[in-house]
């Protein structure tokens, strides 16, 4: 495909072949992921988030890496690669503000790296997205509990239990947090 985009540069349907090649290295670092080459898919997803700053793909398929091979990882690695996957995943909301995805996976990844503060604002721009999202509100609910906040984290927290009455788990959260 590099060979024929140099060839071909003058002819018209070139941007077809840019296209493709551009698919092919999504492709490609995708595949270096399902195969657990998670240092290789950091590079090269990092190397296509340059060449596109734009692609939310890129930048999530970047987070994606970075959450999996925390998963790999001990105590302060493992944090530092949640935390690099909350801000790949964080970039890439940035660009797709609309994709709730995108910001649930960024304040998961904060919250794991315990960066509270990163995490707190990241569960409420996914609560400001779906304001009946249970899981998101109880996930802010814990986080404003952890930072001493508890207030507000009742309040949050009664917001997730009466979105989902039957889920236990939201009930002792707001008992831990009373």
């Amino acid at each position: 495909l590099r060979n024929g985009l140099t060839e071909a540069a003058a002819d018209t349907a070139a941007h077809l072949l840019q296209e493709a090649l551009r698919i092919t290295r999504a492709n490609k670092a995708g595949k270096l992921l399902d195969e657990k080459k998670y240092d290789e898919a950091i590079t090269y997803y990092t190397e296509l988030s340059k060449n596109e700053p734009t692609s939310a793909d890129h930048l999530m398929g970047l987070g994606n890496a970075y959450f999996s091979r925390a998963a790999t990882k001990q105590d302060a690695a493992k944090k530092a690669d949640y935390k690099l996957s909350g801000d790949a995943y964080a970039q890439a909301f940035q660009v797709k503000k609309e994709d709730a995805n995108l910001v649930f996976n960024a304040a998961l990844a904060y919250q794991n790296a315990s960066e509270l503060a990163l995490a707190e604002g990241q569960w409420r721009e996914a609560v400001k997205l779906n304001s009946k999202d249970a899981e998101a509100l109880s996930s802010l609910g814990s986080v404003l509990a952890d930072e001493a906040k508890f207030d507000e984290a009742v309040r949050v927290l009664h917001q997730a239990v009466a979105e989902k009455p039957d889920n236990k788990v939201y009930f002792r959260q707001l008992g831990a947090a009373y």
